[in-house]
């Protein structure tokens, strides 16, 4: 008889703690997802945000370049400078303001259709150099009347991460020659830099290739980082 009264509350107890036990997991289990959930959350808001700060940041940071290059292709003297040679020393001095008005512009420049370039800084090019037939120039008449960008690549000159930013020069709808504007991509590194995304994260921007364009850490620039990447 007291054999079965101590199974009886061998059993009772080992009943209790069960019942007791259990809550306990599922309310670790359901903390657990829920805390997990909720720092989830909180690092997707706090990616979003990031990413519309940089959106941000690179919007106003190219919106002066986009400016620049629209205000001189609707200027008279960019256009007539085809069909005037005389003009070329004013377009000179105004390239040259854009090249000093921000560090971030390397050169600027027109090619005419005429094969004629004016470049500032002065750089002594090859006997045979055709602007319409670069890149920059093909894209912007490609995309007439709209404001183009080259795909990053390193400066022959400088070494320097770059890309060309070229738009059409039109005179009563035809197109007479190209502009562009070669623009330092360390100002994107700047902009990153300053974005911290938690304790030791970082951002950094790839292209379409897979090429990372701007980063922190400058050795990384120019390397296939997306290929590295797990997803």
């Amino acid at each position: 008889m007291k054999k079965n009264k101590k199974s009886i509350k061998t059993q009772l107890t080992v009943l209790l703690l069960f019942i007791s036990v259990v809550p306990l997991v599922l309310l670790g289990v359901l903390s657990y997802k829920i805390s997990f959930d909720t720092l989830y959350d909180k690092l997707k808001i706090m990616s979003l945000q990031n990413i519309e700060e940089v959106q941000n940041s690179i919007d106003f940071s190219f919106g002066r370049f986009e400016s620049l290059i629209n205000m001189f292709s609707e200027d008279p003297m960019f256009k007539d400078v085809y069909f005037d040679y005389e003009l070329t020393g004013e377009v000179f001095e105004k390239l040259g303001y854009a090249h000093k008005s921000d560090a971030a512009i390397l050169g600027a420049y027109i090619g005419l259709e005429n094969k004629q370039t004016i470049l500032y800084p002065e750089t002594e090019l090859a006997p045979d150099y055709d602007p319409t037939a670069r890149d920059w120039y093909r894209d912007a008449v490609v995309n007439k009347g709209n404001i183009t960008y080259s795909d990053p690549y390193i400066d022959a000159f400088t070494g320097k991460n770059i890309i060309t930013v070229s738009k059409t020069v039109e005179q009563n709808g035809n197109i007479v020659g190209a502009l562009a504007i070669d623009i330092a991509l360390e100002d994107l590194t700047n902009i990153l830099s300053s974005i911290k995304v938690g304790e030791n994260g970082y951002l950094h921007i790839i292209d379409s290739k897979g090429v990372t364009v701007a980063h922190p850490d400058s050795q990384e620039l120019s390397k296939e980082t997306a290929k590295e990447m797990p997803w």
